[in-house]
């Protein structure tokens, strides 16, 4: 909006002073957007084909320092230098995208006498189909009348495929008092780069010739009047390096290798801090993006393939699924995969290996393949070693989520679960190892793994789980042998210019990111969820009138048993209440506890294979420092008015009536659990009671007991969320909530330091977990009923 308004002002300003004649040059108002632009509809600016640097000069050469115009242009801003003999002219030329296929221009053009002289012009441009584009525009101008200009082009092969913008039909005509004659324009590429363009003038009877010849980005033409015996005037020669690629007459595009670097880390959502005016946000890509940017380049005829090279991404299993399935995608569309390794872990291994075409290892490098394990620390006997006893209380033997402080061990039924969770784990690592080099490997893929990890080369090579062992400035010698590539590149290559005319109709859909644990208040966006934020957000998106639908993005262990509740009211309203909407949850890598209980009330639940589900279940925790306070010989004296009034308090035991009191508030909490799964998922209340009982279900175990109702992403959650909303055309994300102030992007490790986000303890693993399980806890103040999953699962 800010943009559109400093246009507005300077186009007033603009049209307020005195103005001369603009060149009129040959080509259409309405079918114009390249180099010209600027000079012909200031508007189509910000098309995006304009940009880069043009030089304009006499075409005997003769006169080059006497006459000759330069051109600089950019998306939204443009300046032109023209040199008439002695006299200098300015022009400068704003343009901004208002709408979809509406664009607004304002151009000034002055001597270099100063502005007293100038002419003004305000245009727009419209392109509501990819075969017609019309334009108005309003010239004022020092000399002569205030001039209006209509523009009308066709697209009459629009139909037809190859052909479909290699003719267009056009024609201008101005009202100067009264109704000028129509100027016709014809516009055509012959071959790939060889371009004619004529206009014809019937009231004067002149036409105007225009050849251009083109490379991927320099564009070289002439501009040749013809008088009325057809015999050609002086004309005019120019030069273009373009910033977008063009069609090319002799260099068809070159195919190179992308050198993708995603990582390290690839979150769920990146991490938010206001600042004053703006707001700062860590620098690490998403898995959306990332699954955007590989879909892009899936479409980008000059990649012939990716390579990632030691690439050991930071991100959940069920994220790099999603990153494999897009892979997946990227190699249907015929393109080529490429890894190159040092060294790996166990699940970057298992992506690389379901997709890659070839898989390289540094000769001395190595391959930890050798399956999954999990290690809990159990700190009972510690914490009662210092006085410190913990009561947990919980709805069920498998809601284990406080188990690490109260037992001294791990449970039977913590075990059960766990082990079915891991199990399932390995199950599609081998599944995904399988799809891709089941035929290279030398044994089966389980026995593989049971003989890794392989952390000598030679043998990776012998199993097969490599193709060859090279070092990395060997890599694109080995790629441009096997893929005939032009090399490999590190950057995008330039962007080829828009051929269709109109952005597609799309309906919106909203896009909320549930990340972290939950808790009442507000969110820290990217690390926690707070009731009051995700729950305005999701009413904000409902009573959206432009939004027709919602994608709930879970990515969370749970938190709150209240904070919950308070999000899963706003889903139901979803369903039934005053503009109720189609919502549709896309489950990462961990959607459990609290995180199911914001999900289950949703129209669908997507998650992928892998993902950490269910944990339908209560836990309460108290603790009683009575032994500690004697060590430390601390005294505590109480007065009260009501008889629980020091419920919970942490320097005494509580008493058989007090526990009722959390046993009763537990098994409410735990009743209303289950009715309201019972209730989002269309389940007897019996069913839901022997699916709960806290335990945790991998996504492909909980589909098939109805807790969730599809495997897949971000992806099949769009196709799903369009068919429950009967959407036919594509779809705009919209993120929730709506950003208000000015981003600004950090590095991970600045934004981490500056705004001290990660608590860097220096002590071993081990110990920092449980100082990060302490800070998590935190987050609930004096909440002591809980839904959360406190597992971390590290890859």
């Amino acid at each position: 909006m800010k943009k559109i308004t400093l246009l507005i002002i300077f186009s007033l300003l603009a049209y307020l002073s005195p103005a001369q004649n603009i060149e009129l040059f040959p080509f259409s108002t309405a079918a114009t957007d390249t180099l010209f632009a600027a000079k012909v509809n200031p508007a189509a600016l910000s098309f995006g084909n304009a940009g880069g640097f043009g030089f304009l000069i006499n075409s005997d050469f003769s006169a080059l320092q006497d006459e000759f115009s330069l051109f600089f242009n950019f998306t939204n801003l443009a300046y032109i230098l023209d040199q008439e003999e002695e006299n200098i002219f300015h022009t400068v030329a704003l343009s901004q995208k208002i709408i979809k296929n509406f664009y607004l221009g304002s151009a000034l053009n002055w001597p270099g006498t100063g502005l007293s002289r100038s002419n003004q012009t305000l245009s727009l441009l419209t392109r509501p189909l990819d075969s017609i584009s019309l334009s108005a525009q309003l010239n004022r101008s020092y000399e002569a009348d205030v001039e209006y200009l209509l523009g009308f082009a066709l697209r009459p092969l629009f139909f037809s495929g190859y052909l479909k913008d290699r003719l267009t039909l056009s024609a201008d005509i101005a009202y100067k008092e009264e109704w000028q004659d129509p100027i016709f324009y014809l516009q055509s590429e012959l071959a790939d780069g060889l371009l004619l363009n004529l206009g014809y003038d019937p009231g004067e009877q002149l036409v105007c010739l225009n050849i251009e010849i083109a490379l991927p980005q320099l564009q070289a033409g002439s501009i040749t009047p013809l008088n009325q015996d057809y015999q050609p005037k002086q004309g005019y020669s120019y030069f273009n390096l373009s910033a977008k690629r063009r069609r090319s007459i002799i260099m068809p595009p070159a195919e190179y290798f992308f050198d993708y670097k995603p990582g390290p880390e690839i979150v769920e959502q990146k991490r938010e801090t206001s600042f004053g005016p703006f707001y700062l946000v860590s620098g690490e890509k998403t898995i959306y993006e990332v699954l955007t940017e590989i879909e892009e380049l899936s479409r980008d005829e000059s990649v012939k393939g990716i390579l990632f090279e030691n690439h050991n991404l930071l991100t959940s299993y069920a994220g790099l699924l999603e990153i494999r399935d897009s892979l997946q995608e990227f190699k249907d569309a015929g393109k080529k995969i490429v890894f190159y390794y040092e060294q790996v872990n166990n699940l970057n291994y298992t992506l690389a290996a379901s997709v890659a075409d070839k898989i390289y290892l540094h000769p001395q490098g190595s391959i930890d393949l050798s399956g999954f394990s999990m290690s809990l620390p159990y700190l009972k006997e510690l914490l009662a070693h210092f006085g410190i006893e913990v009561v947990n209380f919980r709805s069920h033997d498998y809601k284990t989520g406080a188990n690490i402080l109260s037992e001294s061990s791990m449970t039977d039924e913590e075990r059960e679960a766990l082990e079915e969770l891991i199990t399932a784990f390995h199950k599609q690592a081998v599944e995904m190892i399988n799809t891709g080099r089941s035929a290279k490997l030398s044994k089966p893929v389980v026995e593989i793994i049971d003989d890794g990890p392989y952390m000598i080369a030679g043998s990776a090579l012998a199993a097969g789980l490599v193709d060859e062992l090279i070092y990395q400035d060997q890599v694109e010698e080995k790629i441009r042998e096997l893929f005939s590539i032009e090399g490999i590149v590190d950057h995008r290559a330039t962007p080829t210019v828009r051929s269709d005319w109109s952005d597609e109709p799309t309906s919106k859909i909203a896009l909320i990111q549930a990340t972290g644990n939950i808790h009442l208040g507000k969110s820290r966006l990217g690390e926690s969820i707070g009731s009051e934020s995700l729950a305005q957000a999701i009413r904000e998106a409902r009573q959206d009138n432009s939004i027709e639908g919602i994608i709930l993005r879970v990515d969370s262990p749970g938190g709150s048993a209240l904070a919950s509740d308070v999000i899963a009211r706003e889903l139901s309203l979803c369903r039934s209440g005053y503009q109720a909407k189609p919502v549709v949850v896309s489950m990462g890598g961990v959607a459990a506890s609290g995180g199911y209980y914001i999900s289950c009330l949703a129209d669908k639940i997507l998650a992928q294979p892998v993902t950490i589900t269910g944990s339908i279940g209560v836990i309460g925790l108290t603790f009683n420092l009575e032994d500690l306070f004697e060590k430390i010989k601390v005294n505590w004296s109480n007065i009260k008015t009501g008889e629980h009034a020091d419920l919970g308090v942490l320097y005494r035991p509580m008493s058989e009536e007090e526990k009722d009191i959390i046993r009763k508030w537990i098994a409410y909490i735990y009743k209303s659990f289950t009715e309201i799964v019972a209730e989002g998922r269309g389940l007897d209340i019996e069913n839901v009671q022997r699916i709960a009982q806290g335990r945790v279900w991998s996504g492909i175990e909980a589909q098939k007991i109805g807790l969730i109702d599809e495997i897949g992403g971000y992806k099949t959650a769009i196709e799903v969320l369009k068919e429950l909303a009967s959407i036919k055309r594509d779809v705009e994300l919209v993120a929730f909530p709506k950003r208000r102030g000015i981003p600004l992007t950090l590095e991970s490790s600045l934004i981490s330091e500056y705004l001290n986000i990660e608590n860097k303890s220096g002590l071993p693993e081990s110990l920092d977990s449980l100082l990060k399980l302490a800070e998590v806890y935190s987050q609930f103040g004096d909440e002591r009923v809980l839904l959360i999953l406190p597992y971390k699962f590290n890859w």
